[in-house]
This record gives C-alpha cells, structure tokens and sequence, in this order.
C-alpha cells in the first residue's frame, strides 16, 4: 500500500512517500516557502519519480506536534486535508513524540523529547525498541518537564540516547557546563515518520481523534509554573481574542465583545491595550486610553485561576511607568458603586474616589464612582 506523510517541525516540512512501512522518497521544504508551494503538484512530482501517480495512494498522513492538538493547524494541514478529500482516501495521524520512538531502532533505548518553545516546556517519553516485533515499545507514560526538570532526568540516564524533535539545536540547549548529555541523535524526518504512520495504519485503520494523557498534563502544568513564574508583558493582538474573551466572560457583567476589542485595537489611536503572561498562558489584560495628558482605564482583567497573586497590581504598575515619559499627569477609571473590593483594590495603589456618574451602568443599573490617580505625587 502506497501512502505519503508530512511531518512539520519549527523550521521544515518533510513530505515522505512510503509503501508498507518502507521509505520509497521524500523532498523538505523551508516552513516560509511551505504556504506557496503546490503541495498536489509537488506529490504527483515525486510519485511520477517512481513510476507512480496521486491515484496510486491508498491513504495519507500527518504527524502533529505533541502541543497542538489540532490536525490541521497550519495551512500546510488544511492543503493536506484538501487533497485526501479531493482522492478520497483515509488521513491518519500520529503524534510526534509516538513518531520519535521509532528512532529507537538504531540506538536499542531513546530519550524521545519535544520542545515548547512557546511555554518554555519539554514533552518527554522514553522507548525500548522490540526486535521481535520490530516495533519500539513505550516505558513510560509522557509527560511534561521543564527544562532542569528535564536535565535532571537525562543526567540519571546515561545508558540512552536523546532524540530530539528538533533535531541538534534542542539537544544543545539541554546541555550544561558540569557535563555534557550521554549523547544525542538526530533523527530522519522521512523514515520514521513513514514507519509510524504505517504502524497507526495496521493498528487502528483510518484516523480517530484522540487527546493522550500528556495533553491534559501540559495544561495542568503550565498553570501551576504560571502562578508564580516569569511574568511577560506586551501589547494585545488580535491573535489574543480568543483567550481575552474566555477572561472578559467570566469577570463582567456586560462583557464586551470580539468586535469590541477588534475595533479599538484596530481604530482607536488613543487605545493601548497590554497582555500579562507567563508560560504561554494569558494571566490577564488591562486596556488604557491616553487623551492629551489623562489616562482612563478601559479594562482591567485577570484569569479567576490567577487572581489574588498581585498580577492586576503588577499590571497597573507597570503601565504607569509606560504612562510617564508619555507625558501622563493623570490616570482615571470607573467602578460599580457597589464593587467594594475594587474600591480597595484601586486605594491600595494610590487611587482615591473624586464623583460619582449616576446610572452609569447597565444590567443590572447602577451607579459609578470615578477614581483618580495622580502620576505627579511623590
């Protein structure tokens, strides 16, 4: 049976022909080049290299990354899923730390590990190759680490070798001054991804989602390091949305809504909106506008999971020294009337109650008291 693979990394796409397990041939492109290539016409290039034509594939598949549950996440996917319709053939998929066992066959044990660049984690499983079966066999379940965490491990472990996901630069990163890693190897995108693709195929036929365990741990993880670790704070895009809106909707009332965002980030030269993360995870917003030489809070926000860990008050304080050399005298904002506990949230940062703005809210109806910050005070 005839098939094709893709496999994307952070800098390449590896698109593999294979036939029963066996690597037949495979081209990589550079990631910027991949969104102009005709990947149809590409594929029907290397199989005609082999006497063989798009409708000689059996089936396609792809291996997705071990941090990005979704099939199709890039546009290199969706081409992939437009061209199985289009033959009608089966996709499988499989999962790149699953796909890196396999290079266990040349080194009897791997360290099979992945990084999140984004979340500053490591993915990591190790396997045992089955020469019987010829197979690699997995001995743990995978999990996440951080990077000591990581090198703590691969330091008990010298009898195996690192296979990294993408390839040296990873493995180089893990390495410390006291010693260096028991080894490391870089791996070939086409074989192995053409063997495990093959082995998804004998084991479980067309592809079913799945969300394995090591999913549900990156979350799990990456919250517990968010609450207490480095704290990363820019100016909102729009590719943000959709985890400001999972805040905006449990922390209002009236919340506002994507077209609300969209437009003050796209139209209000006086709007400057500020993200706070840490791990790749959204703590909270807070949204300023600045006309002539007053500051008025739009939004402030923070993740009901992360609340009550100083990361509002970090937030106003760091847009306050943004405000300073902006020529900012003068910062405002409004509350309901009877949130008290942004009443004294906002007086232990220096801001005191100056009017109040009768029925100023809607649903449910109430007033507002405006509060002001003098930036000129000591």
């Amino acid at each position: 049976m005839k098939y094709c693979t893709m496999m994307k990394t952070a800098q390449m796409l590896t698109i593999a022909l294979g036939e029963n397990g066996k690597l037949l041939g495979e081209t990589q492109i550079s990631l910027h080049q991949a969104p102009t290539v005709d990947f149809k016409t590409l594929l029907a290039g290397l199989l005609h290299g082999l006497g063989s034509q798009l409708t000689d594939m059996d089936f396609a598949g792809i291996v997705k990354a071990a941090y990005s549950p979704e099939v199709g996440e890039s546009e290199v996917g969706k081409k992939l899923h437009l061209l199985v319709t289009e033959l009608k053939i089966p996709l499988i998929s499989v999962w790149s730390l699953d796909m890196l066992g396999w290079a266990a066959q040349d080194c009897e044990k791997g360290l099979a590990v992945i990084q999140n660049l984004a979340q500053s984690l490591w993915f990591k499983a190790s396997y045992q190759w089955d020469s019987c079966r010829q197979i690699p066999v997995c001995l743990e379940e995978p999990h996440i680490l951080t990077t000591e965490e990581l090198r703590k491990e691969v330091e008990l472990e010298d009898n195996r070798i690192l296979v990294s996901g993408d390839s040296l630069p990873a493995a180089e990163y893990l390495k410390n001054k006291e010693r260096s890693l028991p080894g490391y190897y870089q791996w070939h995108y086409g074989l192995y991804s053409v063997q495990a693709v093959w082995h998804q195929w004998l084991e479980s036929g067309p592809d079913e989602e799945f969300f394995p365990l090591y999913k549900i741990q990156e979350k799990t993880k990456a919250r517990e390091l968010s609450a207490h670790g480095p704290l990363i704070m820019r100016m909102m895009r729009e590719e943000d949305l959709k985890d400001v809106m999972k805040i905006e909707l449990r922390s209002f009332p009236s919340p506002w809504s994507p077209l609300a965002f969209v437009t003050e980030l796209r139209h209000n030269e006086d709007a400057y909106y500020f993200c706070l993360y840490s791990y790749g995870i959204l703590l909270g917003y807070l949204g300023v506008w600045l006309i002539f030489d007053e500051g008025y809070i739009t939004r402030l926000a923070i993740h009901p999971d992360f609340r009550a860990k100083g990361h509002g008050s970090y937030l106003i304080r760091q847009v306050l020294e943004w405000m300073k050399p902006r020529g900012v005298k003068r910062l405002n904002l409004e509350i309901r009337s009877s949130n008290t506990l942004a009443c004294s949230f906002y007086k232990k940062l220096g801001f005191l109650p100056r009017a109040t703005k009768q029925a100023y809210y809607t649903d449910p109806p109430e007033d507002a008291m405006v509060m002001t910050l003098d930036l000129n005070c000591p």
